[in-house]
């Protein structure tokens, strides 16, 4: 799994034992201006599935 923020790696995973399907994930992460905040994921037969979020620092 691997999380950018405006396209720039803020955190890689590589997990190599099961994960549910609906998991916590948590990585130490600080915004210092506001973007886009993306996680991208892919199971153990290829398929990939991601999410974003705009992180918004005043």
């Amino acid at each position: 799994m691997t999380a950018r923020f405006n396209d720039q790696v803020v955190f890689d995973a590589d997990t190599y034992i099961g994960v549910s399907e609906d998991p916590s994930i948590q990585f130490p992460f600080k915004a210092e201006q506001s973007g886009q905040l993306t996680l991208l994921i892919e199971d153990n037969e290829g398929k990939q599935f991601s999410t974003s979020t705009e992180v918004m620092v005043n």
